[in-house]
């Protein structure tokens, strides 16, 4: 009796062992194939390209032909994903200090050759270029202190709503050490930059320059406000910041243009009030329905501009970020949707004209994982919608 038991827990004991190992046959594939993506991934958004990565199971090795030694430090931390094993370096630098032995010739005794090792360098002068394009895409070119440096810029990208995989980087790790504000100087040049609609920041040990334009006044003061601490750490700080088509904006919300055509007066109407709420925000007291001050001055621009289309229905789209009961936040979006018209009907807007919609946590366009992000879906919307 004993023995049979003792054959059948060997049977399975084999069984799982079969098991595990097909399971593992299973998954390692993926796995592979996951860690190869992410560091090509790595690798392409710092443009490392001169880099090559292979993967054995969660093995990597990297190879290429580095610029410098920085870059191929930088490199070999880039590579480094949640999930890698071992790293393997065969990397080579250009311009390296280590020289081969000359060929043996026939008959000679090969004379010994000392190679040097760890020749220390002269530390890089800390300087970055930042810039952020129309398409609020960033690029960073210049000196870092290390690979921690970035991922600090990284985190802060990402607290903005900005997706960090998207961002460019162009740059060498410094052996010296950073100054004591370069860290906070460059968290506040991103910051002024993300406000504006595109924009280039320069540091250097001793001077600032901004330059960058903005869609409305707004934000052009706040990027001024970032600007002025970041100028407490420069001897010089050049500031130019332009406002683009604010004043033909305002001056468009103004004026009383002859209506012509039902659709002309559609289009007129849907620019406008696009306008307006590109330059400033309905906003609701904190988990309510109530308008803030500002808001409520906000929609009397809007009353005025609905004028112009005064056979044309407006529709109020209320919206909400992803925290809360899904439930809860759709009849938050309801209630503040009818809030604004109700202000909108106060200021004289027929109430047959306006019918409010709330869709609660749906259609994000931004992230909810950031506060930023939850910001801007947190918003009210305004459509022409054809003649009543």
């Amino acid at each position: 009796m004993t023995k049979n038991y003792l054959i059948i827990l060997l049977m399975l004991l084999a069984l799982a062992i079969l098991g595990w190992f097909a399971t593992y046959q299973t998954k390692a594939p993926a796995i592979q194939a996951d860690i190869l993506q992410r560091t090509q991934e790595a690798l392409a958004s710092n443009n490392l390209t001169w880099a090559k990565v292979g993967v054995d199971g969660r093995d990597v090795t990297v190879s290429g032909l580095a610029p410098n030694d920085q870059l191929k430090r930088y490199t070999l931390e880039t590579v480094q994903v949640e999930g890698v094993r071992q790293l393997h370096d065969q990397i080579l630098v250009k311009n390296s200090e280590l020289q081969s032995s000359p060929a043996p010739v026939a008959g000679q005794q090969q004379a010994s050759v000392t190679v040097p090792l760890n020749i220390a360098k002269p530390a890089l002068a800390y300087q970055l270029q930042i810039q952020r394009n129309t398409q609020g895409v960033y690029r960073f070119d210049g000196v870092i202190p290390s690979a921690a440096f970035k991922q600090v810029v990284d985190d802060h990208l990402q607290s903005l709503g900005v997706n960090p995989a998207s961002a460019r980087w162009q740059v060498q790790t410094s052996q010296g050490e950073a100054p004591a504000y370069w860290q906070t100087s460059t968290l506040q040049s991103i910051s002024a930059l993300q406000v504006l609609k595109q924009g280039s920041v320069s540091l250097s040990n001793d001077k600032a320059v901004i330059r960058g334009s903005a869609l409305s006044q707004s934000a052009s003061t706040r990027a001024e406000h970032y600007a002025q601490q970041l100028s407490r750490n420069f001897a010089t700080t050049d500031v130019v910041f332009n406002v683009i088509a604010q004043k033909a904006m305002v001056a468009a919300v103004e004026e009383t243009p002859l209506v012509g055509s039902a659709k002309y007066a559609e289009k007129y109407c849907q620019t406008q009030l696009n306008g307006l709420l590109r330059q400033e925000k309905i906003q609701f007291e904190s988990g309510a329905s109530q308008l803030q001050d500002a808001s409520v001055e906000l929609l009397k621009k809007v009353a005025r501009v609905t004028s112009r289309c005064p056979k044309h229905r407006v529709q109020v789209h209320g919206y909400t970020d992803s925290h809360g009961a899904a439930a809860a936040n759709k009849a938050l979006s309801k209630v503040r949707a009818e809030a604004v018209v109700s202000v909108l009907t106060r200021l004289g807007v027929s109430e047959t004209r306006l019918r409010a919609i709330g869709h609660g946590e749906a259609k994000p366009i931004a992230s909810n994982k950031t506060e930023a992000g939850r910001a801007k879906n947190r918003r009210i919307e305004l459509i022409v919608k054809g003649l009543k």
